[in-house]
């Protein structure tokens, strides 16, 4: 494979599921389903089935059982095969818990996810979500939660990063 080309596609995986964490995060149905082929299979221990089932889903659940997350990706071990690729990503993430605000979950684990190139565009065709660590921990008092001004993340277009990216948006316009 071709240097060049090979780390154009390496960056095209690493924005789908960067793509896919933010609309996780942020609780956006359309940006989830789009790091997803159509036809393509989710397993992630509490859902296992089509992705286009896999959206409502997961945005319910969330929804009704987290007030606020963060999901971390780490490093990327991806092997090519043509227009096909296996990929084993790290990643860490925190759920506060909506019916106890103190307490926080956090999981490790891999997604581990088989990509096709369709068309010239790189989207997950199967995804199966391997956990490694689950631990719960209660949040604690910090001295931060005093600042007046703390920025706080939110689910949806609340969250702080949305006027950011609308401004620059409209500065390019």
């Amino acid at each position: 494979m071709d240097f060049d080309a090979e780390l154009a596609d390496r960056l095209a995986i690493q924005s789908v599921l960067s793509s896919y964490c933010r609309g996780i995060d942020r609780l956006e149905g359309d940006r989830i389903a789009d790091a997803y082929w159509p036809d393509a299979i989710d397993d992630h221990g509490i859902f296992a089935g089509t992705a286009t089932d896999f959206v409502p889903f997961i945005l319910r659940y969330m929804a009704d059982a987290y007030s606020r997350t963060a999901h971390r990706l780490g490093q990327s071990y991806i092997e090519f095969s043509g227009d096909e690729a296996v990929a084993e990503t790290y990643f860490a993430s925190q759920h506060r818990l909506r019916d106890d605000e103190a307490r926080i979950e956090a999981v490790d684990g891999r997604y581990v996810d088989r990509l096709q190139r369709r068309d010239g565009v790189w989207k997950i065709f199967r995804r199966l979500v391997v956990i490694d660590f689950l631990r719960e921990h209660g949040d604690g008092a910090s001295r931060l939660a005093d600042i007046e001004r703390l920025t706080v993340g939110r689910h949806g277009d609340d969250d702080p990063s949305y006027a950011i990216f609308a401004n620059l948006r409209e500065s390019r316009s």
